[in-house]
């Protein structure tokens, strides 16, 4: 494994890293003969001359860079998964949807039923979401601002198919399920 891709690798718990080698001294050892690569890995990793992924999704985001945005979140599925809504609501749901059918095979079976779940709370401009971090107490936290700038946003069943749809205004309208059967759902999860 390279430099950059261990320091991008340790950049989530940077702080538990920082305290972790100082109290192993490993700056000591870094200057010792046969350590240069720790050496250049700490020098990388303090002075943070590295790319993260999420800041390249964060930034092509910003910019509102579509095809760069999603090429990016399909190199990770899971993580596509989890900030699908977002990415809904800032792209626009017909988008988002076409390029994450693309990676639904490599999704987690549960993962989209989790999904599926949710969708009618994340798209309600009045709930509260509750988030439960390991260590705290359950935290409230608002809607999304991006449902602002919708006028209406409704999820409900369609009566052909029994799965869920979700109209934004008047003229954009997406299905959210999987294209599964059950039964094929059920044995993937199981191989």
């Amino acid at each position: 494994m390279d430099v950059e891709a261990m320091c991008e690798t340790m950049h989530p718990k940077r702080g538990m890293w920082v305290r972790f080698i100082r109290a192993l001294r490993l700056a000591e050892y870094s200057k010792r003969k046969g350590f240069e690569k720790l050496n250049f890995l700490m020098d990388v990793f303090y002075n943070q001359v590295y790319d993260v992924w999420q800041s390249k999704v964060n930034s092509s985001r910003l910019k509102f860079d579509a095809d760069k945005t999603f090429a990016l979140l399909k190199q990770r599925p899971g993580l596509f998964a989890r900030s699908l809504f977002s990415n809904m609501l800032w792209f626009g749901a017909e988008e988002t949807v076409a390029h994450f059918e693309e990676i639904i095979d490599k999704v987690p079976a549960r993962l989209v039923f989790t999904l599926n779940m949710y969708a009618q709370n994340y798209f309600d401009k009045n709930m509260q979401r509750s988030v439960k971090p390991l260590v705290e107490q359950t935290n409230r936290i608002g809607a999304n601002q991006l449902l602002g700038l919708y006028e209406d946003i409704s999820v409900g069943r369609d009566e052909n198919s029994n799965r869920e749809i979700m109209s934004f205004g008047y003229e954009k309208t997406i299905c959210f399920s999987c294209k599964y059967q059950q039964n094929d759902l059920y044995r993937s999860t199981i191989v």
